[in-house]
């Protein structure tokens, strides 16, 4: 994954989540930050650092050379190049003992592999499926060809008796959240249009879908 100046600068990722995908530290990260003025974290209205998936690609790389045996101060300097002008070769996976994400899946395989993850109530899981969902595709396919049809599904199984409602609630509880997330952040930064007042159809008592 290169850190190339095309990815999308949207944060996205809290701190643990990037740890999770990368192996590094969140104390590595503020110190990275500091002294080498890269990763380059958005806010969110309470002051956390979100980081996006070019932040991640940077990291990943940085992480990449110091496995390599590079020297912390140019390791930097190779990253934030590549990160400027797409350059460098691709780094190796960022921990050994951890599978890199695969590459080229679809909307249906990602969802496929949240719903599985929801149903098993295994929300880290869950979480790190949209994390590399994210990583590799823009947000609003994100939104349209993960989130939206695993709600579908998730409602489906539940209407024909193949899982509980608490399967239900909590398969809501956790997209509601990520959802929530991402409008936070939406609304934090410039440029995303303007304001639009939805409402749900009369007797709808379920937000989720609007």
């Amino acid at each position: 994954m290169k850190p190339t100046a095309g990815r999308s600068q949207t944060g996205m990722f809290t701190a643990s989540e990037v740890e999770a995908q990368t192996g590094v530290p969140a104390t590595t990260l503020r110190q990275w930050e500091r002294r080498y003025g890269f990763p380059h974290p958005a806010r969110n209205a309470s002051g956390y650092r979100l980081y996006s998936p070019g932040d991640v690609a940077a990291i990943q790389y940085m992480q990449s050379q110091l496995q390599s045996g590079v020297p912390a101060s140019r390791a930097a300097e190779l990253t934030l190049h590549a990160m400027t002008a797409g350059a460098g070769p691709a780094p190796t996976p960022a921990a050994p003992d951890r599978a890199a994400p695969e590459q080229g899946r679809s909307g249906a395989q990602w969802s496929a592999l949240l719903t599985q993850a929801l149903i098993d109530s295994d929300t880290d899981r869950a979480a790190a499926v949209l994390s590399e969902a994210h990583a590799q595709i823009p947000v609003e396919v994100v939104m349209t060809d993960v989130i939206s049809p695993t709600m579908i599904e998730i409602g489906a199984r539940w209407e024909r008796g193949e899982i509980t409602v608490a399967h239900e609630h909590q398969a809501t509880a956790f997209l509601r959240s990520r959802i929530s997330g991402l409008m936070d952040v939406a609304g934090v930064q410039a440029g995303f249009g303007p304001l639009v007042v939805a409402a749900c159809a009369p007797q709808e008592q379920h937000e989720l879908g609007l």
